[in-house]
């Protein structure tokens, strides 16, 4: 089973996700949610061209569900509060998640949003499986700078908290492209 850890300890802990679970006799691989490392280079305001090196990093709130019901057999995941059960349907979604994160670091112009929450969220409108009507699918994550590397290049951690789809909208307060939010953390803008 996996810890809960406070906000503060994610940068500090590398999340393992083991590679086979088994959920109500069924087998399901997490290996698509080990931690990965993507790189991207981006102009500054300043005019200047930095290159970012981003560990990407995926809480188990991206296939796990506080409110799902306890079965004999079932996995869970210690929480904060009650413990989390992994979820088939946020299971079947995750698997894109490698991919619609490396989606941002290759394309550092496309926007994501802060919320109310200090958090940033990116959303998809179509993925597989289909999204009901009216649904959104949220990745909410945070992004912290680390180091600069013997090479120069700026080393970046991107934590996943939780992805789940839903069609309550949620609040924006900004929207920025993923570049420029990076930027701001890294330099302290």
């Amino acid at each position: 089973m996996l810890a809960f850890y406070s906000q503060f300890d994610l940068w500090q802990v590398f999340l393992y996700h083991p590679e086979i679970i088994t959920h109500l006799a069924t087998e399901y691989s997490l290996k698509h949610m080990w931690k990965r490392t993507d790189s991207f280079d981006w102009q500054r305001t300043t005019g200047e061209t930095v290159g970012f090196d981003v560990v990407t990093t995926f809480a188990d709130h991206c296939y796990t569900d506080e409110q799902l019901p306890f079965e004999q057999g079932c996995y869970t995941v210690k929480g904060k509060l009650r413990d989390r059960v992994f979820c088939t349907d946020r299971y079947a979604r995750s698997k894109q998640l490698p991919q619609l994160i490396s989606s941002l670091i290759t394309k550092p112009g496309t926007g994501v949003n802060l919320t109310q929450d200090r958090n940033w969220m990116n959303l998809v409108l179509v993925m597989t499986p289909p999204l009901k009507r009216g649904d959104r699918y949220y990745i909410f994550f945070h992004v912290k700078g680390t180091d600069v590397q013997a090479d120069g290049r700026h080393k970046v951690t991107l934590y996943v908290e939780s992805a789940y789809a839903r069609e309550v909208r949620i609040d924006v307060k900004r929207r920025a492209p993923f570049g420029r939010v990076v930027e701001e953390v890294v330099f302290g803008i």
